[in-house]
């Protein structure tokens, strides 16, 4: 049975799990349009909600109608994003706390949960994003198979299997964490196992409408394993973005060994040899998150949790077959590797009694304080440089919104906008992590967001007629300064018009 924390305990707890990520995302609310959003954005403007339901916008991948429909209320009943970032933020946050309900250990867990959306917050970046609007309820999908793993019961079980066939209308990917889950859970107890046929039947279900939503596919590019195995490793890297998110991984790493149900020697060997791994992967600059991955899969195994491991390895392919190297589908995984590292350490949460309670209410305090002087624009040491890269590509997004709103009521509404800098996915790109020059989308996604800004009257840009735009005080060409855009963390932004029309992007 899971740990009785009295009431407050819990509220404290439970609050402590979400101020990781949480306090990111509320530095940085609200962002304006930010990579496919302004793609997303100028189809959203010309459709109606039947077609939001019908169709598949793009850049989006397959069939998603509920996320496509609930993507269309959210932008126009505010003329803007913001809701649909409200929306992939409280659910991400149900997600947490069931997560932290289902959970045994709940005060380490708060803990774990409290240093991965801290740490590895990039992969949260979705929480800003229109087309994040997909993301939150295959993570709350994944958190239900930890309810229903605590308590197996035939009513969790239609819970679960009506939540999944909704979220597969956000994400097919929903449908796989299923399968996977409830799969792994029936070989477990199937001798046991009554209702035997409902669970076989929402397999089967969960199965076909997996294959139909497949058939929806709008990319059929067929990726090499080479390309998909680049993208995975990118994804894992940024997440993991620096040296000290690749410290703290290690760390994570040697804790979930230590926690392993063996000996004390073979624990010993397991944490030692996850240390020199992970010091050998900084070295190599691969991410050490995958060996964190790869304790708790051993983990799983050890104690016979088949369905964690299915679900632990279904999870960390997420980023393959996309390739891009967006962190975002990292999390998944790291959501996973946070309910595991405490599974089973009933020792452990024994020992954080009372100054643990009171260490989690010193760290909220500290981290709501921290969060309302940097929301107020105070400069404090370390926490502002940490903040900086956040709050800039915030700042860039408005940039851009003022850039593009000027451009399309000036006289140069005519002229093609373009960015001095191509943008590139993230495994391709060598300014994912130092994002100072970074232009908030790409040119293709732009110019479709610019056309509808002009409206469908309007003539197409002359291609011979270009206007460039660059951020952070990037070099730009010679030519006349039409309009500078200056921020306090983003730098300046402007709009140049070359004097070389065929100005090559960098």
């Amino acid at each position: 049975m899971p740990s009785r924390l009295p009431t407050r305990d819990e509220t404290v707890f439970a609050t402590l799990t979400l101020a990781g990520f949480s306090f990111w995302f509320l530095l940085g609310f609200p962002y304006a349009n930010h990579n496919e959003s302004f793609a997303i954005v100028a189809q959203l403007k010309e459709i109606g909600m039947m077609r939001a339901l019908t169709s598949v916008v793009e850049p989006v991948a397959n069939y998603r109608p509920l996320g496509q429909a609930l993507a269309w209320l959210g932008y126009r009943s505010a003329g803007a994003i913001y809701p649909v970032e409200i929306f992939n933020y409280v659910v991400a946050v149900a997600a947490w706390v069931l997560l932290f309900m289902s959970s045994r250990e709940r005060k380490l867990f708060a803990v774990t949960a409290l240093i991965t959306g801290g740490v590895f917050f990039t992969g949260y970046i979705y929480l800003f994003h229109l087309h994040g609007v997909f993301y939150s309820p295959l993570l709350f999908v994944t958190a239900m198979l930890f309810w229903l793993d605590r308590d197996f019961t035939r009513n969790r079980f239609v819970a679960l299997t009506l939540c999944t066939l909704v979220a597969a209308l956000f994400h097919p990917y929903s449908l796989l964490v299923y399968l996977a889950g409830v799969g792994g859970m029936a070989v477990e107890r199937w001798r046991t196992l009554a209702g035997r046929r409902a669970m076989v039947a929402g397999l089967a279900a969960a199965v076909l409408l997996f294959v139909a939503l497949l058939a929806t596919q709008s990319n059929k590019n067929v990726l090499t394993a080479g390309e998909m195995l680049d993208g995975l490793l990118a994804s894992y890297r940024f997440a993991e973005i620096n040296l000290i998110a690749s410290l703290v991984a290690l760390c994570l790493a040697i804790v979930t060994a230590l926690s392993l149900p063996v000996g004390v020697r073979p624990r010993r060997i397991v944490a030692i040899g996850s240390g020199i791994a992970g010091l050998l992967f900084i070295h190599a600059g691969l991410p050490v998150l995958l060996i964190w991955i790869a304790v708790c899969l051993a983990k799983t195994l050890l104690m016979r949790k088949w369905w964690m491991a299915l679900v632990l390895g279904c999870a960390t392919l997420f980023p393959a077959p996309t390739a891009t190297g967006s962190p975002t589908y990292a999390i998944f995984a790291l959501m996973i590797c946070t309910a595991i590292l405490p599974y089973g350490n009933s020792a452990w949460e024994e020992r954080l009694r009372m100054p643990a309670r009171r260490a989690a209410v010193a760290a909220v305090a500290v981290a709501t304080a921290l969060l309302v002087l940097l929301r107020v624009g105070v400069d404090l040491p370390v926490a502002t440089h940490l903040a900086q890269p956040l709050i800039a590509e915030q700042e860039k997004t408005f940039q851009m919104e003022q850039i593009a709103q000027w451009l399309a009521s000036s006289d140069y509404s005519g002229y093609t906008l373009r960015f001095v800098r191509a943008v590139r996915n993230p495994k391709d790109a060598s300014d994912s992590v130092d994002r100072t020059f970074r232009p908030p989308t790409t040119d293709e996604d732009l110019a479709m967001y610019m056309r509808a800004l002009r409206g469908s009257s309007a003539p197409p840009p002359a291609k011979d007629k270009i206007v460039l735009v660059g951020f952070g005080g990037d070099a730009m060409p010679p030519g006349t300064v039409l309009l500078t855009v200056p921020s306090a963390h983003a730098g300046v932004a402007r709009v140049v018009l070359p004097e070389n029309r065929n100005h090559d992007v960098t």
